[in-house]
């Protein structure tokens, strides 16, 4: 079991939730939904906010086929001239 001082540890990059620089202030009730919702990640954000922000980010594939369809896409777009994909 982890302690106490080894959880902080662990977190010590993250603020606490109370203290986070984004979602402190929102209503309890709507914070999930909110975090979805933004597109502006501060510094000084806490865990769960820091977790919503990679998730939205990060692109999943199911196998290395999809995984090079995406490349492929992504080679084309910035043949055109796009220097940055929507995802990325």
């Amino acid at each position: 079991m982890i302690t106490r001082k080894e959880r902080l540890e662990l977190f010590q990059h993250h603020a606490r939730e109370r203290d986070c620089t984004l979602c402190k202030n929102w209503p309890r009730a709507e914070k999930a939904a909110r975090r979805w919702e933004t597109t502006y990640f501060p510094s000084g954000i806490c865990m769960r906010c820091d977790l919503v922000f990679w998730q939205s980010i990060t692109v999943w594939v199911k196998d290395d086929d999809e995984m090079d369809a995406l490349a492929e896409a992504v080679r084309e777009d910035r043949r055109k001239g796009n220097p940055r994909t929507e995802w990325a």
